[in-house]
């Protein structure tokens, strides 16, 4: 057991009493086939989608990236091609050194 400002008393980094609730999840009885349960502030159990379309709702929540498909897979291609040069890189990068151990 420990003691911090922000947490209060806890085990391993895991809050006993945690001053907030609002956002925690809630664990499933159902298993895998039931949505996400979160607590809210009153300490009751809501569906995550209803908690997520409270706080995170248009104008100020989380904006869309992308407003059309066309967008997203230009963006798909960019990323897909930079993470593609950047394996290459690595490759070279491992190769070069490779040959630097070897050649001393």
């Amino acid at each position: 057991m420990a003691k911090s400002k922000i947490y209060g008393e806890h085990y391993l980094g895991i809050p006993i009493n945690p001053p907030y609730q609002d956002g925690v999840l809630v664990r499933n009885k159902g298993g895998e086939n039931f949505p996400p349960k979160v607590l809210n502030k009153d300490g009751n159990a809501i569906p995550y989608k209803r908690w997520e379309d409270r706080y995170f709702a248009n104008p100020q929540g989380r904006p869309k990236k992308y407003s059309t498909d066309e967008e997203r897979k230009a963006a798909r291609k960019v990323y897909n091609a930079r993470a593609k040069a950047k394996k290459k890189e690595k490759k070279w990068q491992d190769f070069l050194n490779k040959i630097k151990l070897t050649g001393e």
